[in-house]
């Protein structure tokens, strides 16, 4: 039992560890692509641009409504 723990800890670490990654390069690529499109726009038309950006992530969290979240809970409820 205390071998399967083990293995199950590592796994989750790994993973996590990727998934870490994952977020970092992300969040890279998408500091250089905001500084190109800045650069590209200027200041007036990357205010416009920042202005459709807010406004679509604010469209993007209210249509999410945390399902997210409610997929991960009824699957693990399912799995066990």
């Amino acid at each position: 039992m205390s071998n399967r723990l083990v293995e199950i800890a590592e796994d989750s670490a790994k993973g996590g560890f990727s998934l870490f990654l994952g977020d970092v390069f992300s969040t890279i690529i998408l500091a250089v692509g905001s500084i190109l499109v800045a650069r590209l726009l200027g200041p007036s038309g990357y205010g416009i641009y920042s202005l459709t950006l807010v406004v679509l992530m604010l469209l993007g969290s209210l249509i999410g409504l945390g399902v997210d979240y409610a997929v991960v809970k009824v699957s693990s409820k399912i799995q066990s």
